[in-house]
């Protein structure tokens, strides 16, 4: 891998990987335009999602640091209204909402998941979906039973079912995650905190499944480079997020998402 390819796919990494615009479309569009075999680059994916699990623990440091075990919660703490503050029922919803849909989703059609990213359709598909589902939880949480910060088991493990779907190439899991939970009724805030702490097991597990595969590490110089290039960039990407939803919505990523999709299949159209 050059120097060049690092940084790109370092910064296409970070950025997709936050934004609801799907990291696995945009890879899959890619791969199809100019004949890029991801798969080859696999020790690269494996540092870039490393790269931007470290940037999630970095952003959400201090929230994180006051789910540790023994801190007296604080009036202002968003997890107070969730069972009286109780942390380990929180603990217990995340796990909920990561490991059993997508265990099940995962053992069932992984392989059939994984070869959608070959089609470029199918591809579009999952950007026309997750666009729809990012424009429709604007409009349907202006009519939704705001519960603050509150969550039961049933919320949880929908919103995990959206993240297993996400595994399908062109559906954003964060743009899936955060529009079920703002359509279940939960405040912007707590959709994003909760879906990006979704993602420290859902990126970690991943990385720990793939790293059986590494057969060599080649340029170790790229490596780095692009692992601090994704870090950077997934720090930017989930500021500028936070921002647009405070301020304007989903929305404006839906639109995006559908443009992608109808791109996508006049592309696979034309394409020879």
């Amino acid at each position: 891998m050059e120097l060049w390819q690092a940084v790109l796919l370092g910064l296409v990494q970070g950025i997709t990987e936050f934004l609801p615009v799907s990291s696995s479309g945009h890879l899959a569009l890619g791969e199809f335009l100019f004949g890029v075999d991801v798969d080859k680059f696999l020790s690269f994916d494996i540092v870039a999602h490393f790269a931007t699990l470290l940037a999630v623990f970095t952003y959400f440091a201090k929230d994180l640091y006051r789910l540790v075990p023994g801190k007296e919660p604080l009036e202002e703490d968003w997890y107070v209204r969730i069972a009286g503050g109780a942390r380990a029922y929180y603990f217990y919803l995340l796990i909920v909402a990561t490991l059993v849909p997508l265990a099940i989703v995962y053992v069932l059609w992984h392989k059939d998941i994984t070869a959608l990213r070959t089609e470029p359709y199918a591809v579009a598909g999952g950007f026309l979906y997750g666009g729809a589902l990012l424009i429709l939880s604007d409009f349907l949480a202006f009519r939704a039973k705001n519960k603050g910060l509150g969550l039961g088991i049933m919320d949880a493990l929908l919103i995990g079912l959206a993240q297993a779907v996400a595994l399908a190439p062109g559906v954003s899991r964060a743009g899936a995650t955060i529009a079920t939970g703002r359509i279940l009724g939960l405040t912007k805030e707590a959709a994003f905190r909760f879906s990006f702490f979704m993602v420290i097991p859902a990126i970690g597990g991943a990385v720990l499944l793939n790293l059986k595969d590494i057969s060599s590490f080649g340029n170790v110089g790229a490596l780095l480079l692009g692992g601090v290039v994704a870090f950077l960039s997934g720090l930017a990407a989930l500021a500028i997020l936070r921002r647009v939803m405070e301020k304007a919505g989903l929305t404006i990523f839906g639109v995006y998402c559908v443009l992608a999709g109808i791109v996508t299949i006049i592309i696979r159209a034309y394409h020879t």
